[in-house]
């Protein structure tokens, strides 16, 4: 008897980018409503991904760009994503650094090949080491920032003259 082969699947490959407003667990209800606001006001705004980069420094954040699976998004994001049209901002999601709107600024269907169990293993193990080597250097990043500022704010000389 011979092994039968599963078809490949066609996946859904997207450019998305993200854009976070940041919110902090002390900002009053009036200043979270209007962050919320401004969130949602972002969809009449925002024609191309391009212009999504330019409110960006409005909020002196970045977007975030990358290249997902679509079927391997979290359900609560492919939720928003599934009836979103390429070039249009999604509504408002609330994660932890803040509220944020997603746009889908392309999409490919590919073929996935089957690849063997411990090839797609060292891939996952890869990518997460990835992922946490850039997240021990962002957080080294933040402490290094957070003491030049201090040492600064420290060393600052006020002149009065009278």
């Amino acid at each position: 008897m011979a092994a039968v082969e599963a078809e490949p699947k066609p996946l859904s490959v997207i450019t998305l980018k993200q854009l976070t407003i940041p919110t902090d667990s002390a900002d009053p209800q009036p200043v979270m409503a209007a962050k919320f606001a401004r969130a949602e006001a972002l969809s009449g705004e925002v024609a191309d991904c391009a212009a999504l980069d330019t409110i960006a420094s409005e909020f002196n954040t970045k977007t975030a760009t990358g290249q997902q699976q679509r079927e391997s998004l979290p359900a609560p994001i492919r939720a928003v994503l599934d009836p979103l049209p390429i070039g249009k901002v999604s509504k408002p999601v609330r994660t932890t650094k803040g509220y944020s709107v997603f746009m889908i600024c392309g999409e490919e269907t590919k073929i996935a090949t089957p690849q063997p169990a411990a090839a797609a293993s060292a891939a996952n193990s890869e990518k997460t080491r990835e992922e946490i080597a850039n997240q021990l250097g962002m957080q080294r990043l933040s402490q290094l920032q957070e003491r030049y500022l201090r040492d600064l704010r420290a060393t600052a000389y006020i002149d009065r003259r009278i």
